[in-house]
């Protein structure tokens, strides 16, 4: 544009706004079961039991927006929460929430005897579940 100014000071503001957008354009998981969409903040994935932890990787839809993760280590069996804070550059916040669901620890099973009785006979030793002859 062109300006001319005579001997008078001219004062120009240009008022920049902070962006408000605290969107996530992806998330990724080290674990499979989560399908992104926009539009959506709260997720349920299943895990096995040998999952501790999940590694999870957002993008923020605006350059200037962070985030931050929580909930995504020492997995214990059943429900989890995951949540991902987005903070705008101007300060406003979203919350996007992944429900885990870890199965149980699978207990260790064994097939060893552990106890024989015979009746109306003795052993000539004491049973014990280790012994195999």
């Amino acid at each position: 544009f062109n300006l001319k100014c005579f001997s008078k000071n001219l004062l120009i503001y240009i008022i920049l706004t902070k962006s408000s957008n605290c969107n996530l354009s992806k998330i990724s998981l080290s674990v499979e079961g989560l399908s992104f969409k926009s539009s959506q903040t709260t997720y349920n994935i299943k895990v096995g039991a040998d999952v501790d932890s999940i590694t999870v990787k957002a993008t923020p839809a605006h350059s200037k927006a962070t985030y931050t993760v929580s909930g995504n280590k020492n997995l214990k069996a059943g429900n989890n929460v995951i949540k991902i804070v987005v903070k705008a550059e101007n300060g406003a916040t979203k919350t996007y929430k992944i429900n885990v669901e870890k199965e149980g620890d699978i207990e260790e099973t064994s097939s060893a005897l552990t106890n024989l009785i015979i009746e109306n006979m003795e052993l000539e030793e004491e049973f014990t579940k280790t012994e195999t002859e």
